[in-house]
């Protein structure tokens, strides 16, 4: 079974007294077909690791490996095509000077898709993500954020990956575009059958969308293991502080009855 894995990252930027580690030592895996949810609050590492793990940096010590085998910078087109990003923000992820059909093409393109085949295919990628209304011509300025970030999810679907990235997709959407994206997220990945790393710093989605979860502080994964177990009996202290601070509702006050009939005059 194909397999994405990250076996004691270390990822540092700068020199000497200057270098800051933002991955310390993590080891993560997730298999073609499961969802592994990466959670932490900003600066915790997690879009650092999401971007080790795509290829996109380099790490200091530790290796990332697909399928068995070293996973890097110097990857081929097949490895580039197995392996996708969906950024938080897509209005800074898709050009704004393209169309809808021009992002979908591209992407297409560079998966190897044959020129002739590339209009049915947008039409068939907008549709998996819910867009099949959406006019192609349209540039990203002219559809809302749940749009722009399902054209984003659609054009990371063009070369059919065997593991998608999704680096805190839904925390720019307002609360009903999030729901519906976490849900469209499970559907595609059903159909299709990719593993996926979901990256966020809400652990209430996350235990939505994940059956396993990684907690990550200052770099490290502090907590691991079944969502469910995690966040019910959370063994770290760190993991427990992000359960709590999850908004819960209050219970409702008790309502006074309301007479089913007018009061007899």
């Amino acid at each position: 079974m194909s397999r994405l894995a990250a076996i004691d990252v270390t990822v540092a930027f700068g020199h000497r007294r200057r270098r800051v580690v933002a991955v310390d030592g993590v080891d993560v895996a997730v298999a073609r077909g499961e969802t592994l949810g990466i959670v932490g609050e900003s600066g915790s590492g997690k879009s650092t690791l999401a971007r080790a793990l795509a290829g996109l940096v380099p790490p200091a010590a530790g290796r990332v490996e697909l399928d068995g085998q070293p996973f890097g910078r110097r990857r081929g087109r097949d490895a580039l095509r197995r392996i996708q990003l969906v950024f938080q923000d897509p209005a800074a992820s898709l050009s704004p000077t393209l169309s809808v059909e021009q992002l979908l093409g591209d992407a297409l393109a560079a998966a190897g898709v044959a020129r002739s085949a590339r209009p049915g295919r947008v039409g068939e990628l907008l549709d998996a993500v819910g867009l099949a209304a959406v006019r192609r011509q349209a540039r990203p300025r002219e559809l809302s954020g749940g749009q722009r970030q399902r054209v984003a999810l659609a054009r990371a679907l063009g070369s059919e990956p065997d593991f998608l990235i999704c680096d805190e997709v839904t925390s720019a959407l307002d609360v009903s575009a999030r729901g519906a994206m976490l849900n469209l997220l499970g559907e595609v990945q059903r159909e299709r059958g990719f593993g996926m790393v979901f990256i966020t710093h809400d652990i209430a989605a996350v235990r939505h969308i994940s059956r396993r979860i990684a907690v990550m502080h200052l770099g490290a994964v502090v907590e691991q293991g079944d969502a469910r177990a995690v966040v019910a009996a959370p063994q770290h202290p760190y993991t427990a502080a992000l359960i709590a601070a999850v908004p819960r509702l209050a219970p409702a006050p008790s309502a006074p009855a309301v007479p089913s009939q007018s009061p007899a005059t």
